[in-house]
Formats: C-alpha cells, structure tokens, sequence
C-alpha cells in the first residue's frame, strides 16, 4: 500500500477524533538505522495529511517531534503550509 492510500484510509476512519498530530520526518541511514530529518526532507509523505487538515481541521495543533533548533525555521515554514 503506498503512503497516500495509507494516510487516506487512516483518517478517513479516526480523522474524527484527532484533535492534535504530532508530525516527524526520518530516513533510513546506514543498515535501514532511523535517522531524524527535516520536515519534508524524510520518508514521510505529507501530501494527504495536508489536504486532510486543510478540508477537516484547518486550525489544528501541530506537534513537532525530534525538533532540531537548526532546522526549527524551516521547520515552522514547513507546518504553516500543512
């Protein structure tokens, strides 16, 4: 199942009662080992979650997780587009 139809089939069924997302992003470095990223720079496809918020809960609370205060400008940038 690719991320879309992922993230789609998961809001659709609990969308209703999330009233804050915590958001991350990572890649996998060296022997598939976690490594945090910038948002929108990892794995994590935010395509969907994005149209989600913006058709269901436009004004929700984003978390941030794993935040790098290098990276938190751009990181805020990143969620104000969410």
């Amino acid at each position: 199942m690719d991320q879309d139809t992922y993230w789609n089939q998961w809001l659709e069924g609990i969308g209703a009662y999330i009233d804050v997302m915590h958001i991350k992003d990572y890649s996998l470095g060296k022997d598939r080992a976690y490594q945090p990223e910038q948002l929108g720079e990892g794995i994590l496809g935010y395509k969907e979650i994005s149209r989600w918020l913006h058709e269901n809960k436009p004004d929700m609370y984003l978390l941030r997780e794993e935040m790098n205060p290098a990276a938190a400008r751009k990181d805020i940038e990143f969620m104000k587009r969410l």
